[in-house]
Protein backbone atom coordinates (compact mmCIF):
# COMPACT_ATOMS: atom_id res chain seq x y z
CA UNK A 1 0.00 0.00 0.00
CA UNK A 2 1.61 3.26 -0.92
CA UNK A 3 1.09 6.58 1.20
CA UNK A 4 0.73 10.24 0.11
CA UNK A 5 3.67 11.86 -0.74
CA UNK A 6 5.68 8.44 -0.94
CA UNK A 7 6.81 7.40 -4.65
CA UNK A 8 6.61 3.60 -6.30
CA UNK A 9 9.03 1.74 -6.82
CA UNK A 10 9.70 3.05 -10.63
CA UNK A 11 9.05 6.77 -9.81
CA UNK A 12 12.30 5.81 -7.18
CA UNK A 13 14.69 4.58 -10.06
CA UNK A 14 13.83 7.32 -12.60
CA UNK A 15 14.76 9.86 -10.01
CA UNK A 16 18.00 8.63 -9.85
CA UNK A 17 20.77 10.06 -11.84
CA UNK A 18 22.43 8.04 -14.54
CA UNK A 19 25.76 7.02 -13.71
CA UNK A 20 28.12 7.51 -15.67
CA UNK A 21 30.48 5.32 -17.74
CA UNK A 22 34.43 4.81 -16.10
CA UNK A 23 35.64 6.63 -19.60
CA UNK A 24 33.64 9.59 -18.69
CA UNK A 25 35.43 9.81 -15.00
CA UNK A 26 39.12 9.52 -15.53
CA UNK A 27 38.23 12.32 -18.50
CA UNK A 28 36.76 14.34 -15.80
CA UNK A 29 39.69 13.43 -13.28
CA UNK A 30 42.22 14.93 -15.52
CA UNK A 31 40.77 18.47 -16.19
CA UNK A 32 42.58 21.04 -13.73
CA UNK A 33 40.77 22.44 -10.83
CA UNK A 34 39.35 25.77 -11.19
CA UNK A 35 39.34 28.23 -8.25
CA UNK A 36 35.57 28.97 -7.03
CA UNK A 37 34.14 32.11 -8.46
CA UNK A 38 36.27 32.50 -11.23
CA UNK A 39 35.63 32.98 -14.81
CA UNK A 40 37.95 31.95 -17.69
CA UNK A 41 36.73 34.31 -20.74
CA UNK A 42 38.82 33.87 -24.09
CA UNK A 43 40.13 37.33 -25.33
CA UNK A 44 37.75 38.24 -27.90
CA UNK A 45 39.19 38.61 -31.67
CA UNK A 46 39.65 42.24 -33.28
CA UNK A 47 37.89 42.79 -36.24
CA UNK A 48 37.19 45.84 -38.41
CA UNK A 49 35.08 47.98 -36.39
CA UNK A 50 38.09 47.36 -33.91
CA UNK A 51 40.67 48.85 -36.29
CA UNK A 52 38.00 52.04 -37.30
CA UNK A 53 37.87 52.71 -33.91
CA UNK A 54 41.66 52.83 -33.31
CA UNK A 55 41.76 55.11 -36.76
CA UNK A 56 39.09 57.42 -35.48
CA UNK A 57 41.39 57.54 -32.09
CA UNK A 58 44.34 58.78 -33.84
CA UNK A 59 42.18 61.16 -36.12
CA UNK A 60 40.94 62.90 -32.50
CA UNK A 61 44.17 63.06 -31.81
CA UNK A 62 45.65 64.75 -34.42
CA UNK A 63 43.11 67.00 -34.99
CA UNK A 64 43.56 68.33 -31.35
CA UNK A 65 47.46 68.81 -32.03
CA UNK A 66 46.26 70.80 -35.21
CA UNK A 67 43.62 72.81 -32.94
CA UNK A 68 46.60 73.52 -30.22
CA UNK A 69 49.07 74.49 -33.11
CA UNK A 70 46.07 76.94 -34.85
CA UNK A 71 45.68 78.63 -31.29
CA UNK A 72 49.28 79.07 -30.90
CA UNK A 73 49.61 81.27 -33.55
CA UNK A 74 46.73 83.65 -31.84
CA UNK A 75 48.61 83.82 -29.04
CA UNK A 76 45.70 81.66 -27.23
CA UNK A 77 43.55 84.60 -27.33
CA UNK A 78 39.58 83.21 -26.93
CA UNK A 79 37.78 86.36 -26.02
CA UNK A 80 38.74 87.86 -29.77
CA UNK A 81 39.26 91.33 -28.28
CA UNK A 82 41.38 92.74 -31.20
CA UNK A 83 38.90 91.17 -33.70
CA UNK A 84 36.18 93.59 -31.74
CA UNK A 85 38.14 96.41 -31.56
CA UNK A 86 39.05 96.02 -35.44
CA UNK A 87 35.22 95.54 -36.77
CA UNK A 88 34.35 98.45 -33.92
CA UNK A 89 37.12 101.09 -35.73
CA UNK A 90 36.04 99.98 -39.40
CA UNK A 91 32.72 100.96 -38.77
CA UNK A 92 34.11 104.50 -37.62
CA UNK A 93 36.17 104.49 -40.61
CA UNK A 94 33.42 103.70 -42.99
Amino acid sequence: MLRRGSKSKKAAKASKPAKKPKAAKAKASKKPAKAKGSVFVQKAKSDVYTVLLAVSLVAILIACLFLFLEMGRYEYDFKGNNARAAAYSSELLG
